[in-house]
């Protein structure tokens, strides 16, 4: 009887250490957003959870010729310094049932990427102060659900900027 209280004891305690943990990483690094779907806090996102209006900051690249899989972005209110705003989301699993494969994915991606830029920002790409970049899926992202192309604006005279890019006709 009492290797089982013990036992008891010693899983309850990794009961309460594993919610902890949990609740912590739930809470410390999630974003909100307010009534209107605008962010209001700063924090991890993950891609499904992404809209158009977002402000975020590029993922660290340690090795630039070393491809690197995203699986969230650090998000933040626009009012804060960032360096992407999205500005279009397009999702490939409306034409394509599998992983299109990468040709016809950068393809896509740089198509609905310059053509959605000036209902945006207001000015045509090449009149614009703003690059464009974009979030492609995987093979890898594509299985677990990861199917959009996510069009990014970003300053390029600048690491970071604040407010948003959104009819700012630059």
């Amino acid at each position: 009887m009492s290797n089982v209280l013990e036992f008891l004891k010693k899983s309850w305690v990794l009961i309460v250490i594993g919610l902890g943990a949990f609740l912590v990483s739930c809470s410390s690094d999630s974003v909100s957003r307010d009534s209107s779907g605008n962010l209001i806090s700063a924090g991890y996102i993950d891609l499904n959870q992404i809209r158009v209006g977002d402000c975020m900051d590029e993922p660290p690249v340690t090795n630039p010729d070393e491809t690197v899989i995203v699986y969230d972005f650090w998000a933040t209110p626009c009012s804060e310094e960032h360096s992407l705003e999205v500005y279009y989301i397009y999702d490939l699993s409306n034409i394509y049932r599998s992983y299109p494969g990468q040709n016809i994915i950068d393809e896509e991606g740089s198509e609905v990427c310059y053509t959605n830029f000036f209902d945006f920002v207001g000015t045509t790409y090449e009149e614009s102060i703003y690059e464009i970049n974009f979030y492609f899926p995987y093979a890898e992202n594509w299985i677990e659900g990861n199917t959009k192309i996510i069009c990014l604006l970003y300053d390029p005279s600048k690491k970071a900027s604040i407010g948003s890019k959104r009819n700012s006709r630059r």
